[in-house]
């Protein structure tokens, strides 16, 4: 462990290998037990994105769902990292049709980052 680094980031990294590789479900499986043994939100938006990898859409946004609230739970406002995790989840509601809780959605991400020029590109895509 000394000569790779904590076990944490051992998982996390080698998660990025498994993305790289397009095994969704071991990069998915990595990035949770990198997150159970150091909490952190990018842990989660990752596996989020390993589980879109499957098309596991469920996976995926609970998966954004625990990143928010262990976003919200770190010091600090973190307000471009809300709105980045946001914008997945705004992505996923598109893809499944769920067009009032992306519209939900980029209204969170307009009072946390109005200059968030994606938000504003999917704002406009949505109001046509």
């Amino acid at each position: 462990e000394k000569k790779f680094g904590r076990r944490y980031w051992i998982y996390f990294s080698k998660a990025f290998v498994k993305m790289y590789q397009e095994d969704y479900a071991s990069a998915a499986e990595l990035f949770e037990s990198s997150y159970e043994l150091k909490p952190h939100w990018a842990s989660l938006y990752n596996a989020s994105l390993a589980y879109l990898g499957e098309e596991r859409f469920e996976q995926a946004e609970r998966a954004l769902e625990r990143a928010e609230l262990s976003l919200l739970e770190e010091e600090g406002e973190y307000l471009r990292e809300r709105a980045k995790i946001l914008l997945k989840r705004v992505e996923l509601a598109i893809h499944r049709n769920q067009r009032e809780q992306a519209e939900d959605l980029l209204l969170r991400i307009r009072e946390l980052d109005p200059d968030n020029i994606r938000a504003t590109i999917l704002r406009s895509l949505l109001s046509d």
